[in-house]
């Protein structure tokens, strides 16, 4: 018996003779089985398509450094292969059946591209710095005594209505907001301030640190003497420091 296959112009032979048996086509795409003209072939050597065999294929991961880090993205579908079995018929025991593959079509493999970019934060914007208030100094005779640390003025008494807030309040919230100020406060039974020159120095009917005049004592970084209105019912002055900005810190029993 001739087996023969064809592939593109090419042909390999399994020809008959003993046990002898040649394939050499590693890929086809037809096959023609001859029979010859005996009526008893000799044995183990027809040979015929016994089952198809699907051939899996395989996954590549391939590190990719420009796609952010612990993402996959599939560059290459896998696809299955195709495979033939063939094998020799058996017509005596003394002939054991021999076993040929045929890759017809080889498999692809699939392709996955994983990041491994890191990127990093960004920087946040630094703040905008805090405007400096702006103090209302009282001038005596057209003076302007703004920039001068030694000099205090002589003003009008303070108001002494109730305000908006009482001391209560501010050691609650701890902090108050008001008029464009931040306003917080420190207590002369931590801080005694024995260093403060503070003329008539003594504590007002609100529980706040006041002069002479019944201005409450403030902390901030305008000039000695700078009044400010406060939300708890006296006007302020600096005697002191330790903040700035529009941060005042007012002096307490």
């Amino acid at each position: 018996m001739v087996f023969s296959m064809h592939k593109r112009g090419v042909t390999s032979s399994i020809v008959g003779a003993g046990l002898a048996v040649v394939l050499a086509v590693p890929v086809a795409v037809a096959a023609t089985i001859t029979e010859p003209p005996s009526r008893n072939p000799t044995p183990g050597t027809s040979i015929s398509l016994s089952r198809i065999e699907s051939i899996p294929f395989k996954t590549i991961v391939v590190e990719d450094d420009s796609l952010p880090a612990d993402i996959e993205v599939e560059k290459q579908p896998g696809s299955a292969g195709l495979r033939h079995i063939f094998t020799t018929d058996v017509y005596d025991d003394r002939f054991p059946p021999q076993i040929r593959s045929v890759v017809v079509t080889a498999p692809t493999d699939r392709v996955i591209l994983k990041g491994t970019k890191i990127e990093l934060p960004k920087a946040e914007a630094a703040p905008e710095p805090e405007p400096s208030p702006e103090p209302v100094v009282m001038a005596d005779g057209g003076e302007d005594t703004a920039s001068r640390s030694d000099v205090t003025e002589e003003v009008p008494p303070p108001a002494t209505t109730s305000g908006e807030y009482s001391l209560n309040d501010l050691m609650f919230q701890g902090v108050i907001y008001w008029g464009g100020y931040k306003f917080t406060y420190y207590s002369q039974s931590v801080l005694p301030g024995g260093g403060l020159s503070i003329p008539g120095r003594h504590v007002n009917a609100g529980g706040f640190v006041s002069d002479g005049d019944g201005y409450i004592v403030l902390a901030g970084s305008a000039p000695m003497g700078t009044v400010y209105a406060t939300p708890f019912g006296w006007s302020g002055k600096i005697y002191d420091r330790g903040t700035s900005g529009n941060h005042l810190d007012v002096y307490t029993r």
